[in-house]
């Protein structure tokens, strides 16, 4: 193992007035002044070289704690901790950087210290620019630097020093999507070719969902639930959304449950529904007066997961209700299979919806998408005055594909349908 934990412990003391640490520390009085707070408490994991491990819990669960016990910065109260490696850390914006100097006289003093000869450190320093692709402000003070471009250079610089271990805080969470996804796609080629150990915290249960082999979750310092991320982000999300921490394995509703296939759509429509495309992250939270039954993508009355370009599509979903409410919102979105949030349509009505009835509701939804792989998420809340009522929700609902036309007539995730207009001018 390359990482040891056994009983990790990690102990502040707290005082109610500042006069009671200096009454502790001059006291000759066995009585404590001050009282323990547990950031951690009795915490134990081993990790694997080569894993990539997720830590999820709300904010005070101590996950920033941990992870600056395991890059060196604190030390625990109690318990071990054995770590087996180069430890590169980015606990926080700017980490290590000097705010007054520049993106680049930071990036060779930092890589001076990592031991490279004048030919490497050029060489690295080279390859962090290009990645951070912010070559244009490289000159200028750090303390200049937007929260995102900072965000982008310290990442840069911690996966070009190679690391055996990396540990990343929320650093993923600042700066534009396209980044984010460069980012993702680096970890997994530093995990898969250079054997890169790495631990991530991150409040984005789809990162973790994309990225980890393992999860573990905090709450008030103590570890509650690990195992594989598509088991431990339901309970996570069950966890916060009930605000009790789950003492059982809850089962989310397979896809195959959620919408019903009938013989007509399989025998007309065969070649646009392929029933092995299905969502392998679907998370259904328990419903709190209503539940969301049936979720599809509909063309000519037929369900479809294999969309083609440039066609108007029905999506429909059935609701039911336990409860009679007024003012409810039905949402739908729609994301990438990497968990870029695409858009949607939340659709409010004032009526009266009982539980005697089903609700269908229905989105024109005329596709722009490019190829590729896409998932619905979809929500039922209850507009109580001002405050918002989640009463079901399911993520990752449904997949379908986009498929691939003859000529590529775009770039990018979406076909905004621009017009050109060429003109010459005459001199």
């Amino acid at each position: 193992m390359i990482i040891q934990l056994a009983k990790l412990s990690k102990a502040y003391k707290i005082y109610t007035k500042p006069i009671e640490r200096l009454k502790e520390s001059l006291s000759f009085s066995k009585k404590p002044h001050h009282q323990l707070f547990y950031a951690l408490n009795n915490v134990s994991f081993s990790v694997k070289k080569g894993e990539v491990i997720g830590i999820l819990g709300r904010n005070g669960s101590g996950k920033s704690t941990l992870l600056k016990i395991l890059s060196g910065v604190l030390t625990q109260s109690g318990g071990s901790v054995s770590v087996r490696g180069k430890v590169t850390a980015l606990l926080e914006l700017g980490s290590g950087f000097n705010p007054e100097l520049t993106g680049r006289e930071n990036l060779y003093l930092n890589a001076s210290l990592q031991n490279f000869s004048k030919k490497e450190l050029d060489v690295k320093i080279a390859q962090i620019c290009e990645f951070a692709e912010i070559e244009e402000f490289l000159d200028r003070p750090f303390k200049t630097y937007s929260s995102g471009m900072k965000a982008r250079l310290t990442f840069s610089f911690s996966i070009h020093t190679q690391p055996e271990i990396l540990i990343i805080d929320e650093a993923l969470s600042v700066g534009d999507a396209a980044f984010a996804r460069k980012c993702f796609v680096r970890i997994e080629q530093m995990c898969k070719n250079e054997n890169t150990t790495v631990i991530i915290v991150s409040h984005s249960t789809q990162t973790i969902l994309s990225l980890c082999d393992r999860v573990i979750v905090l709450h008030k310092g103590q570890k509650v639930l690990e195992g594989k991320p598509k088991d431990i982000v339901k309970l996570y999300l069950q966890m916060i959304h009930d605000n009790k921490i789950p003492t059982q394995v809850i089962q989310a509703d397979e896809p195959k449950q959620l919408i019903k296939k009938t013989d007509r759509r399989e025998k007309e429509d065969h070649s646009f529904y392929n029933p092995a495309l299905q969502s392998k992250a679907i998370v259904s939270l328990e419903p709190k007066g209503a539940q969301i039954k049936e979720v599809g993508i509909f063309l000519d009355g037929n369900e479809v997961n294999m969309l083609q370009q440039h066609k108007n599509f029905l999506i429909k979903m059935k609701v039911e209700f336990s409860h009679s409410f007024e003012n409810v919102i039905f949402a739908l979105f729609v994301k990438t299979a990497n968990s870029q949030r695409l858009g949607g349509k939340e659709i409010v009505y004032t009526e009266l919806f009982t539980p005697s009835c089903t609700y269908e509701i229905e989105w024109n939804f005329y596709n722009r998408l490019s190829h590729g792989h896409y998932l619905l998420n979809c929500a039922v809340v209850y507009l109580d005055g001002e405050e918002r009522v989640l009463l079901h929700r399911i993520y990752d609902a449904y997949m379908f594909e986009v498929l691939k036309p003859k000529e590529i007539s775009f770039s990018g995730l979406v076909d905004f349908d621009l017009e050109a207009k060429i003109s010459k001018e005459y001199e």
